[in-house]
């Protein structure tokens, strides 16, 4: 009986894939839409961690809402131990306001109401 419950398991458990992946470097994919955030860290090629977080109905701009899952994409990573990131967004706003910042290049223009909101996002990335 015990080792038909366990072969049921092994057949019918959802949780699937890698648990022992190793590494510090990892790749963050970030996204946002009206409704939610989305982030996920992937390792070697195999999916480490994923989330989802709805968007609260005061939800700001889209490209703070990007900025939100670029954050929490990189405190998941970090939770994680990676060392490495490499980050993947779909938004060229932040992908400049992000470099830009990093790079120390140029400083961020935006003529968005929430510029303070905006740059205190970067200053925490």
């Amino acid at each position: 009986m015990l080792e038909d419950m366990f072969q049921r398991v092994m057949l019918h458990d959802p949780a699937r894939g890698r648990w022992d992946v190793e590494g510090e470097e990892a790749t963050v994919w970030v996204d946002a839409s009206s409704l939610a955030l989305g982030a996920g860290v992937e390792v070697g090629g195999h999916v480490m961690e994923d989330g989802t977080w709805l968007r609260h109905e005061d939800a700001a701009h889209i490209n703070t809402a990007e900025l939100d899952a670029v954050i929490r994409g990189i405190n998941t990573a970090v939770m994680c131990n990676m060392k490495k990131l490499h980050l993947h967004t779909d938004s060229l706003t932040v992908y400049h306001w992000i470099s830009d910042t990093l790079t120390g290049k140029a400083r961020v223009k935006t003529k968005a109401s929430s510029e303070m909101l905006i740059r205190r996002r970067l200053s925490t990335i």
